[in-house]
């Protein structure tokens, strides 16, 4: 064991002698970490995108989109129907969100359930013939 540690001590005496043995094993490992970190930081806006088909146009879905808007998970992007699901289709975007032209309040308080159930048949409407 002791041979190992002789070894070792000499090995390092001899690597670390000169200054510029220092800049290759400590000092440049640490320049390039933070060139590279830095070079390919994170971007600004790491939320999910997803697109926020607006068909009803009233003030309780425009403040669903603004609460959206201030999540910290997604980033809605309002485009129009066929754009939409067109980029869908080819993968483009994650999820479209769609909503329908009776979202209300008042059909909200009916019931979640009846609202998904009424938004599935119109999402579904086109696929019908098959």
């Amino acid at each position: 064991m002791n041979k190992i540690l002789a070894i070792f001590r000499k090995d390092t005496l001899v690597r670390f002698t000169s200054p510029l043995e220092w800049a290759f094993f400590l000092i440049l490992p640490i320049v390039f970490t933070f060139i590279l970190g830095g070079g390919t930081g994170q971007s600004s806006d790491n939320r999910v995108p997803f697109y926020v088909v607006d068909r009803a146009e009233s003030t309780l879905s425009a403040t669903l989109v603004q609460e959206l808007e201030n999540s910290t998970a997604v980033r809605p992007i309002l485009m129009n129907y066929e754009d939409a699901l067109a980029e869908f289709e080819e993968r483009q975007v994650t999820a479209v969100l769609i909503i329908p032209p009776d979202f209300t309040l008042e059909s909200l308080q009916a019931g979640a359930s009846e609202i998904i159930q009424n938004f599935l048949k119109r999402l579904c409407t086109p696929c019908s013939g098959q």
